[in-house]
């Protein structure tokens, strides 16, 4: 499979010049398996390149996590383990499915720009009650690149 390398702005559509012009940023998405041994911040292979917008941050349980309570997901950075987002009220990792990832205000502020480097995406879970022996996921961030 070939690669293509770009960046900024595309222009699509009909109106090629002036304050209406069809110019925009591509919409791209990453994603990584997170297994249940992830229970501290391990990196995801995933890196963003600098200027990025987090549009949303997706996470499908395909295994579920076998611990007593509950399991919780946080994403991250090499420096916070939750700067994008990560919360108890997201859902459980005992439930196959989907889940989409909240934000708090200062979640939402890191999303919208996320600084002038590249990021490394980290994911941490968190096992409630009893280590987890099972469980896997498919993470996906889905972003623009300014």
């Amino acid at each position: 499979m070939g690669t293509t390398t770009f960046s900024g702005p595309l222009q699509a559509g009909t109106v090629r010049g002036g304050a209406s012009a069809n110019v925009g940023q591509a919409v791209l998405q990453q994603t990584a398996t997170i297994a249940f041994g992830h229970t501290s911040a391990a990196t995801t292979g995933i890196i963003l390149p600098a200027g990025s917008h987090i549009i949303d941050i997706l996470f499908d349980v395909e295994t579920v996590w076998n611990t007593g309570t509950s399991s919780d997901l946080m994403i991250g950075d090499s420096v916070d383990p939750d700067e994008f987002a990560g919360s108890t009220t997201d859902g459980d990792l005992h439930v196959a499915g989907q889940l989409r990832m909240s934000t708090t205000a200062s979640q939402s502020a890191s999303r919208a720009d996320i600084g002038t480097s590249d990021v490394e995406i980290y994911a941490t879970v968190t096992a409630v009650s009893t280590a987890a022996s099972a469980g896997t996921g498919t993470l996906t961030i889905v972003y623009a690149q300014d």
